[in-house]
């Protein structure tokens, strides 16, 4: 596929439920440098999981590129 300018792999340290939404995880990831906090859809996440993170700023492959935002009242900063 086409180069994802700003995406790179990090470590998802912890999950934990979405208060607000029952598919949702919050979940902690670790880039290598800082921890970052990222609302989660996916259902097999979990720590451990090593993964492409599109932190705000980043491209994704339709040419979005992402800002932080909230979902559900949670503040998501990026994407996995």
């Amino acid at each position: 596929g086409p180069a994802l300018p700003g995406v790179r792999v990090a470590e998802v340290r912890s999950t934990a439920r979405h208060p607000d939404a029952d598919t949702l995880s919050v979940c902690s990831v670790f880039d290598g440098q800082a921890s970052h906090q990222v609302v989660c859809g996916a259902a097999n996440v979990r720590p451990g999981l090593k993964t492409a993170y599109a932190p705000p700023g980043a491209a994704i492959g339709d040419g979005r590129v992402l800002s932080e935002t909230t979902i559900r009242g949670v503040v998501s900063r990026g994407m996995l």
